[in-house]
C-alpha cells in the first residue's frame, strides 16, 4: 500500500510483517498509541497469545477479528477489536476501541435508592442471624 494513503486511513492502521514489526501506520494511530517500532510493546500481556494467532494467519485467508488491550498513549489499557488481513505476508491491521455499552444513567436519587434497599437487606440479614443466634442459645441450655 502506498505510505500517503495509509496515512489517510481514518482509524488505527498498521502495516506489520509476521515479527509484529510496524512497518507503516496512520495518523490516527498516533492519536491512540505512543510510537513504537512493534506492535508486541502495546499489546497486553494476557493478550499476547491471541497476537500469536493474529500473525500466524494464512495469506490470501478471510480476515481475522480478536479483541485484544493495548496501551494507548496516555498508559491506560483498553479494550480494542483488532482485525488482521494478510496479503504476501504483509499484514494490514486495524484497531478500533471498543467503547462501552453506556446504561441507564446513575443520579444521586438512583444511587440513594440503591443505597436505602442495600441498608434494609443488610438490616434483615442481622435480624435473621440473631434469631438464629438466640435459638442456637435456646438449644445450649
Amino acid at each position: 500500500m502506498d505510505t500517503n494513503i495509509a496515512k489517510l486511513i481514518p482509524v488505527p492502521y498498521f502495516q506489520i510483517n509476521r515479527e509484529g514489526t510496524i512497518l507503516n501506520s496512520s495518523n490516527q494511530t498516533h492519536s491512540y498509541f505512543y510510537p513504537t517500532s512493534n506492535i508486541w510493546n502495546i499489546i497486553q500481556k494476557e493478550d499476547q497469545h491471541k497476537a500469536i494467532l493474529m500473525l500466524s494467519h494464512q495469506n490470501n485467508s478471510q480476515p481475522l477479528t480478536h479483541h485484544l488491550v493495548l496501551q494507548t498513549n496516555n498508559k491506560l489499557f483498553i479494550s480494542f477489536k483488532c482485525t488482521i488481513q494478510w496479503k504476501d505476508d504483509m499484514g494490514h491491521l486495524v484497531c478500533t476501541e471498543i467503547k462501552k455499552m453506556t446504561t441507564t444513567s446513575i443520579t444521586p436519587l438512583s444511587l440513594q435508592r440503591l443505597l436505602q434497599n442495600a441498608e434494609k437487606r443488610l438490616e434483615q440479614s442481622g435480624k435473621h442471624l440473631n434469631t438464629a443466634a438466640k435459638i442456637l442459645n435456646l438449644r445450649k441450655h
